[in-house]
């Protein structure tokens, strides 16, 4: 039996005639190419253990699948049946044990990579853009470094450096922060720590964006309803010269009805503008009314719903066959009726 059996090799759809838009002429055909090797000379990028450890990578690819274009049909569906140059069109994704993508190699070579921890969560993403910048081959990749301060650091460093970061919990069930890659940035304030000032509003700095993130806080201990709920996030940006320092800090908080595991309550910069959105549920945990910041609750910046009930008369009552669905809603306490269903008398 071969060893591709039951794979999807190729699939073909009608093609347009040259030249034409609306005259279909002949087939196009996608085809796929399993088990593409990740080492020698057959092998479109060297992605074997050894070579991806040098990098720093956390995930070690141990399959390989490429996609190729009509125009570019392969000799075979199987990797070992290819020549490395037959992949010059071919889109080349490859997978760890788990099957989770780890690198994504487009045509011309442009390789983006990902690493997941124990859980599956995506702990580093590295653009395929960045990773070209960190390995340095091109002018516009070394005048990009230099600009970044990195032309003298190792290549592992400048590919983290250029990565997005996540940090998760022991769990893998809360993202505690996240990191962007490293750019320049202009300071909105003043970067402080206690007393000292460590960077001037207005001046140039280094930095990624960074966001700290908080789980449960207030949280009863005696609530039943879903935990790992996000109460507060702050963003700003990190300094590389100080990196325990946030910059440009903004505090967004999140508060909950903790029997229904649900937001009620929005505030963003919660000791300056304080700018405000409240939401309202019913018993079932469906909105009935958000007020946008700075509304009274009854006005048109309030958005009112209202939900079908199977029985009963009246407004909105009555029709099991739109039970559940949103009936009414509008600004403050005037309510439009959904287009293809009755209204309220």
């Amino acid at each position: 039996m071969s060893a591709l059996w039951g794979m999807v090799l190729k699939t073909t759809r009608a093609a347009l005639k040259e030249g034409m838009a609306n005259t279909v002429e002949g087939e196009a055909t996608t085809s796929v190419v399993h088990d593409v090797p990740l080492s020698g000379a057959s092998a479109p990028y060297a992605m074997d253990r050894d070579t991806v450890r040098t990098r720093r990578r956390q995930g070690i690819p141990a399959d390989a699948t490429a996609v190729f274009p009509a125009d570019a049909v392969p000799a075979s569906h199987s990797g070992s049946g290819l020549e490395q140059s037959a992949y010059r069109l071919a889109t080349v994704q490859y997978l760890n044990v788990s099957g989770e993508r780890l690198n994504l190699a487009e045509p011309g070579g442009r390789i983006g990579n990902t690493d997941h921890e124990r859980f599956g969560n995506m702990v580093r993403e590295l653009s395929a853009g960045n990773r070209e910048t960190a390995l340095g081959t091109s002018a516009i990749a070394k005048n990009a470094l230099a600009d970044l301060c990195l032309e003298d650091r190792p290549s592992a460093e400048r590919a983290e450096l250029l990565s997005t970061r996540s940090v998760f919990d022991e769990s893998g069930t809360r993202e505690l922060e996240k990191f962007g890659p490293l750019g320049r940035i202009d300071l909105a304030r003043s970067l402080k720590s206690g007393d000292t000032t460590l960077g001037t509003a207005g001046s140039s700095a280094l930095a990624r964006s960074w966001t700290s993130k908080r789980y449960d806080e207030g949280r009863p201990a005696d609530a039943i309803g879903t935990v790992s709920q996000l109460t507060s996030a702050r963003e700003g940006a990190q300094v590389r010269k100080h990196p325990a320092v946030m910059a440009d800090a903004q505090l967004t908080t999140v508060g909950y009805d903790w029997a229904k595991g649900l937001p009620t309550k929005v505030v963003q910069d919660p000791t300056g503008l304080a700018v405000t959105t409240v939401t309202e549920y019913d018993a079932q945990g469906r909105v009935t009314r958000q007020g946008s910041p700075g509304t009274s609750g009854t006005d048109a910046g309030t958005q009112a719903s209202t939900y079908w009930s199977p029985t009963g008369t009246g407004a909105c009552a009555g029709r099991p066959e739109w039970a559940d669905l949103l009936c009414t809603s509008g600004p403050g306490r005037r309510h439009h009726r959904r287009p293809n269903q009755p209204g309220p008398a």
